[in-house]
């Protein structure tokens, strides 16, 4: 797994991820149905207002998004997305991504949906049947302290944002750089279950993270 030659990306242990963090960084599913069927709510898709970004900017002053670095997961005519996935009931932020569009890949029908709907890419994806395949190429972690911009979009955050990066690909070609941060904490997303389960399923403790 490829680890950017950041001093603020940090490697991650498999030992010390609770088992939704290992579903949410190994998933080759959509994450917004993963946050969907976890925490028994609907999962609403959040773009920044028009000629605005959330942290692109932050991010990319810090080189801590993966953009692709071979001539197979190079992206050189594309254009950004920025979402945040949004627990609808208590409108608690729980993922966001930044995603590179590689435009000569798609088609005007999949450019038009992502300019002009709240869709989440894997929802397009789905929708216009397009045949695809997924590559994780990068998981880390920042401490929160490093990156304090995040608190912006995760106030609740104290310990570490964890990211990954995957391609995807359709006939061969690299058609999204995806780029998903979420918080350390498992309490973070609001588990629809009595408080005597969430320690059985999320089977976390929090002197795990190190």
């Amino acid at each position: 797994m490829v680890i950017q030659n950041n001093a603020l990306n940090l490697p991650i242990k498999e030992e010390e991820l609770s088992p939704l963090h290992r579903i949410l960084l190994h998933t080759d599913g959509t994450v917004t149905e993963v946050l969907r069927q976890w925490t028994g709510t609907i999962v609403n898709i959040i773009k920044p207002p028009l000629n605005s970004c959330f942290l692109w900017n932050k991010l990319d002053k810090l080189n801590l998004y993966f953009k692709g670095n071979s001539t197979n997961t190079a992206c050189k005519d594309f254009k950004f997305r920025e979402v945040i996935l949004q627990n609808a009931e208590t409108n608690t932020n729980l993922v966001y991504a930044l995603s590179l569009i590689c435009i000569k890949n798609l088609t005007a029908t999949v450019l038009y949906k992502l300019d002009h709907t709240d869709m989440g890419i894997g929802m397009i994806v789905d929708s216009e049947k397009l045949e695809s395949y997924r590559e994780i190429v990068e998981f880390s972690k920042m401490k929160v302290e490093n990156v304090p911009f995040f608190q912006k979009i995760f106030p609740r955050s104290k310990q570490f944002i964890l990211h990954r990066a995957y391609v995807i690909y359709s006939s061969k070609k690299p058609c999204f750089i995806i780029n998903e941060y979420f918080p350390s904490e498992p309490e973070h997303f609001d588990f629809q279950v009595a408080n005597s389960d969430k320690k059985r399923i999320l089977g976390y403790r929090k002197e795990s993270f190190k």
